[in-house]
């Protein structure tokens, strides 16, 4: 698969699953669950699902209902982009929005003190 399409069905599997996601799983609805990316594996059997969590302490047990919850999404994923195979999702922690937010209120701390 050339590196566009892939590009394509990675970013398309990114939105159709914040999609599913936020309609499909039983979570307390003030938690904030954001798809950041989506990437496949060399061979296309697996794909990593880089997700944040807010607030962030309910991180943990939230990647893990998304890992136990992963098989229940396939079908859905594949009713809504019309793929014959979707990879296996493992989500996993991305720390960039925590990351950049932080880096954020430093700046702001930053031009308070001057």
């Amino acid at each position: 698969m050339d590196e566009q399409k892939r590009g394509r069905i990675e970013s398309t599997i990114q939105k159709e699953l914040g999609i599913i996601i936020e309609r499909d799983l039983d979570v307390d609805p003030n938690l904030l669950i954001t798809i950041t990316r989506v990437e496949f594996s060399p061979d296309n059997r697996q794909a990593n699902i880089r997700t944040s969590v807010f607030p962030e302490q309910e991180q943990e047990k939230t990647l893990a209902l998304l890992n136990t919850s992963a098989k229940s999404f396939i079908r859905p994923l594949q009713k809504r982009i019309r793929m014959g195979y979707i990879p296996h999702l493992i989500f996993i922690y991305d720390p960039g929005i925590v990351h950049n937010a932080r880096v954020q209120e430093l700046i702001e701390k930053n031009k308070e003190s001057r």
